[in-house]
């Protein structure tokens, strides 16, 4: 795996975890009342959407400039990420009022550049940002700037692991072999 990027699928790919992380994620968020959770495109549609439906709220999609986002929005460059990317990301200017109260939901923070980005995206619409929840964080300086962040778990590039956190995420992934999938499959369809 290149540096700079983690895998978190394994926490998805179970159902008993993906409960476990959405009610991690939430927790932080209830004090907020958020009225709407917006995540970033690609995993912060995923875990953004599963918070959003735990607490019955909306979701808002922060996009990537080129996909498709029809309507009126606002667009916005980050400041570099991990790699060194400008990265250009679009919210239609519809998607949060002004009585909205945003909360963001992610995967990973390392520099906090997407972050800010979607953050600045939510106070254009007016809508005023509440706080952030992510799964993992790498500890950057900017990330203290961001109001009511939460974060499951802290990475520590120089120690290669992550500290604890208050939050305790455990998961061990069983991996399986094609046969075991068709197998798991066909008692499921037979049951």
């Amino acid at each position: 795996m290149p540096e700079g990027h983690h895998d978190l699928w394994g926490l998805v790919r179970d159902g008993r975890h993906l409960q476990e992380l959405v009610e991690l994620l939430t927790s932080p968020l209830r004090e907020s009342a958020p009225t709407k959770i917006v995540g970033i495109e690609a995993r912060g549609f995923l875990l953004g959407g599963a918070v959003a439906t735990h607490l019955g709220i909306g979701f808002v999609p922060v996009r990537k400039t080129g996909g498709y986002h029809p309507g009126q929005k606002f667009t916005i460059v980050s400041e570099p990420d991990w790699s060194g990317k400008r990265n250009s990301f679009e919210l239609q200017e519809n998607a949060l009022c002004n009585f909205d109260r945003a909360a963001l939901v992610d995967d990973w923070y390392t520099t906090g550049s997407q972050a800010m980005a979607a953050i600045e995206l939510i106070r254009r619409t007016g809508a005023r940002f509440v706080g952030a929840s992510v799964v993992a964080e790498e500890g950057d300086p900017a990330l203290a700037g961001i109001p009511g962040f939460h974060a499951l778990l802290r990475w520590s590039p120089a120690l290669s692991m992550f500290s604890r956190s208050p939050f305790a995420v455990h998961f061990k992934e069983r991996h399986c072999s094609s046969r075991d999938s068709r197998t798991a499959f066909a008692r499921s369809r037979d049951a």
